[in-house]
């Protein structure tokens, strides 16, 4: 997607090399204030694509936070905390419900690394 003013216009999106990036920077700089941000120079990503096999192999053991949608909730999005995962687990649930469904695979999916 392509950063957009109220008006269309395309906005200019800031490069940073991650070598130059610290976490706190990145949190202050762009996700507080949900600034996009392109970062160059991460290894993890370096000539591969992200997919869920590629999200599965390379995050699969690293546990997460759980949190799944109630119309009933009092928490902020309607978002309940559920029993901890794995990256690698919670994939294969999901592949699971979409091959019952038929549905295929599309989540927006916010990893909280443990």
């Amino acid at each position: 997607r392509v950063p957009r003013s109220v008006s269309g216009r395309v906005l200019p999106v800031c490069r940073v090399p991650a070598a130059e990036l610290s976490v706190s920077a990145f949190v202050a700089e762009f996700e507080s204030r949900r600034v996009p941000v392109v970062i160059s120079g991460l290894p993890v990503l370096r000539g591969e694509r992200w997919s869920v096999d590629s999200l599965h192999r390379v995050l699969g053991q690293k546990q997460v936070e759980v949190r799944v949608r109630s119309d009933s909730s009092c928490e902020w999005a309607g978002l309940e905390r559920s029993t901890p995962l794995t990256v690698g687990e919670f994939i294969d649930e999901m592949r699971m419900c979409s091959a019952r469904s038929g549905e295929p695979l599309t989540r927006t999916l916010t990893l909280t690394l443990t």
